[in-house]
């Protein structure tokens, strides 16, 4: 008696259950819903024209999120309905496509000449320059038929003998390099070095800093005073670290001579390790930053340039890219700076690039204002302008 009761009940909890499961009346094939997307692609001229129609069949309230990608081409969200939910009477979906730019670089010898942007699909026009008979892509192929944008690209220009950059000496390899290896390539030349202490530079200045009017003194750095060059443990004057010994990478770094000038210990001592800042006049503090003086603001620069190169440490660290660019111009390479140069060369068997070919601080810290400010294209370190500041050529480091 007790089982058929049992029976019971469990058949009338399974009737009540079966009672409480609900079924979709909506029949999901029977309900999808016809609708048209249209897709319009932006001409040169900055019209839509209509480049495709799709048929499409979802089923009603299916959520649709329009993602197809067209080469060359970007969704305008703005205009287009990229995502809607599937309705009755639904209007016809819109999907605008805009054109893609792109960053056509040319460089000439002296490094890089303009950005220009051009539309996918749109005619590269090449600059017009004097002197540059053609242009060449990375690859070395002269362009000898018209080319569209597609991407991304440098060219190069093919000048006329006599514009070209010709090295000599110690750079000769380089014309051989193509202008994008160049800093590369100087570079590890300038890494190739004979060390000498931080010691014997008491000596190798009285040679490299020699005042070119009185062979008996050194020029000082920060006021051009001339001295007698005769060493007496730094009282008449001592080692200045332009790039100050406490933002250097390493202790090897703080003994090379291109760093190193002949200094007033007394205008040393108020430099500190001050980083550089814009100015006028005598060599001074101003704010928080330390100016040069006017007939040496051109040789910090370039001895800047060769210890970012030659540490790969970073610009930021010792002032503003800018204020270096500006100094350069503003101060340029004289016959103290050439001597120095080559006597240091003597000794230590490199040289700052940036003293003998002055051009190439244009060629890779280009001032365009096509250009951004963090630019720079060279697969290399830094824009040069970019790589921290080209990202590696910019770590820096301090007396």
């Amino acid at each position: 008696m007790k089982k058929i009761v049992l029976l019971f009940v469990l058949l009338i909890s399974m009737t009540l259950l079966s009672s409480c499961i609900v079924v979709d009346p909506i029949d999901n094939v029977n309900n999808e819903i016809d609708y048209t997307i249209e897709i319009y692609l932006a001409s040169l001229e900055d019209t839509y024209v209509l480049d495709e129609v799709k048929n499409e069949k979802d089923p009603l309230g299916t959520f649709v999120t329009f993602d197809l990608d067209y080469l060359g081409f970007t969704i305008n969200e703005s205009l287009s309905n990229v995502m809607f939910v599937v309705s009755k009477d639904m209007d016809t979906m819109k999907i605008f496509y805009d054109r893609e730019t792109y960053d056509i670089s040319f460089y000439t010898s002296l490094g890089l000449y303009q950005i220009i942007n051009f539309k996918f699909g749109e005619t590269i026009e090449f600059p017009q320059i004097n002197n540059v008979i053609g242009w060449k892509d990375v690859a070395g192929d002269e362009m000898t038929t018209s080319r569209t944008a597609s991407q991304d690209e440098r060219y190069y220009a093919i000048e006329e003998e006599n514009t070209r950059i010709v090295f000599e000496g110690y750079y000769a390899l380089l014309n051989d390099v193509n202008i994008d290896l160049w800093y590369d390539t100087l570079q590890e030349m300038i890494q190739s070095y004979t060390y000498v202490s931080y010691g014997d530079a008491r000596d190798i200045l009285q040679d490299s800093d020699e005042d070119p009017n009185n062979q008996d003194n050194v020029l000082l750095i920060y006021n051009r005073a001339s001295v007698l060059s005769t060493w007496d443990a730094g009282v008449t004057w001592n080692r200045e670290h332009v790039w100050p010994r406490s933002k250097l990478p390493n202790s090897i770094s703080e003994a090379d001579l291109h760093l190193l000038r002949a200094s007033n210990p007394s205008l040393n001592s108020s430099r500190s390790n001050f980083s550089f800042v814009d100015g006028e006049g005598e060599a001074r503090i101003i704010g928080s930053g330390w100016y040069p003086g006017d007939e040496d603001r051109g040789d910090i620069a370039r001895i800047v340039f060769y210890v970012i190169m030659m540490w790969e440490t970073n610009i930021n660290l010792i002032g503003n890219l800018d204020t270096f660019l500006k100094w350069h111009e503003e101060d340029p390479v004289d016959d103290f700076e050439r001597q120095r140069n080559q006597v240091i060369y003597a000794y230590q068997r490199n040289r700052n690039p940036f003293i003998d070919y002055p051009e190439l601080v244009s060629i890779f810290y280009p001032q365009n204002d096509t250009v951004p400010q963090s630019y720079i294209s060279f697969e290399i370190p830094l824009s040069y302008r970019q790589k921290n500041a080209h990202s590696v050529h910019f770590f820096i480091n301090n007396v």
